[in-house]
């Protein structure tokens, strides 16, 4: 009598483990499910609020000639950036965004300065950015203001005086016909 009581024991135990570990399993994956759905939809407005993704952006710089630039803003927050500016001249960019409200973000990305003859470093340029999202999620433009630094680490003359103006479109998937 005393094993039957004892198995029974075991099997309720067993029983209510098991129904714990499956509720904790469900809890699990709702809330991963959840957060998947939230930022695959940017906060449930669809692709009309997601920075997240690639870009193809033209950026006018005034007095200077426009140039390319491809831009990855990535789930952690992190941007990376290269430009059709000259390989030899600068290095990819890094940096992070934030949302700063509704349609509006902001980032700051820096990359290394190369003098393109030598290729000796010559300093940093940090870009600070504030952007807005087309309604559509295809699209944003930006305003930058650069800040640009010897290999010291000296702000520069003309600093954060020139503002760039940038137009992008979202890079999406086309499969093949």
């Amino acid at each position: 009598m005393f094993n039957a009581v004892r198995g029974t024991r075991r099997t309720i135990l067993s029983w209510r483990l098991r129904t714990s570990l499956a509720a904790i399993g469900l809890i699990a994956l709702m809330t991963t499910g959840v957060g998947a759905m939230s930022a695959s939809a940017g906060g449930g407005e669809g692709h009309s609020n997601q920075l997240v993704g690639s870009w193809m952006v033209t950026v006018d710089r005034g007095p200077l000639p426009a140039l390319k630039s491809l831009q990855t803003f990535t789930k952690g927050h992190s941007v990376l950036e290269i430009s059709n500016g000259g390989a030899a001249a600068r290095s990819p960019a890094h940096g992070a965004w934030a949302r700063t409200g509704g349609r509006t973000y902001a980032s700051t990305i820096v990359f290394f300065r190369y003098d393109p003859a030598s290729g000796a470093y010559i300093g940093t340029l940090k870009l600070r950015r504030t952007l807005q999202l087309a309604r559509d999620g295809e699209s944003f433009t930006a305003v930058s203001v650069s800040e640009l630094r010897d290999a010291n680490g000296t702000l520069l003359p003309g600093s954060n005086t020139r503002r760039d103006t940038e137009t992008a479109e979202r890079i999406n998937v086309e499969p093949i016909p």
